[in-house]
């Protein structure tokens, strides 16, 4: 709900990097915290390892904008972000010596560029391990619209 994901949902804005298509991988907070909990009650099976989960299937920010507006019941308008130009952009004031003014154009292309890429964790994710359970997107957005209060006018 306050992540980077490009949703302005109170004027209901959709900023959308690329195509929209990019697969993300996004966990809920809850999901984290029962997550949590379940390896401190077992943490034989976990202990000294990373451990991976996924909490929302089939997410990408076009999945995510269409949830939004079936729980909404309103369009949002769209304003699509040239992830390329961005990311060329950043490493130029990156060059420069510009850091901050790099990092929002540089962290925007590491979640949401290079869509042709497979990078992730998608192949080591040990949801079953640690007793989570993925959901739609549908079912995160209303989660999350339940877990934060907002209300649809």
């Amino acid at each position: 709900m306050k992540g980077p994901a490009g949703f302005d949902l109170q004027n209901r804005k959709a900023i959308i990097y690329g195509s929209g298509n990019k697969k993300l991988e996004w966990t809920p907070l809850s999901t984290i915290c029962t997550a949590m909990v379940n390896m401190l009650k077992s943490p034989e099976v976990v202990i000294n390892r990373p451990i991976f989960i996924l909490g929302v299937n089939d997410l990408t920010q076009n999945t995510l904008l269409a949830a939004l507006e079936t729980e909404t019941g309103r369009p949002f308008k769209r304003e699509y972000v040239d992830v390329v130009r961005l990311k060329e952009e950043s490493m130029t004031l990156l060059g420069q010596g510009k850091l901050k003014q790099a990092m929002r154009g540089l962290t925007i292309d590491a979640q949401f560029g290079g869509e042709g890429e497979r990078v992730g964790f998608s192949g080591k994710v040990e949801n079953e391990l640690v007793g989570v359970q993925a959901v739609g997107v549908g079912e995160a957005v209303k989660g999350a619209f339940e877990a934060y209060g907002f209300k649809v006018e």
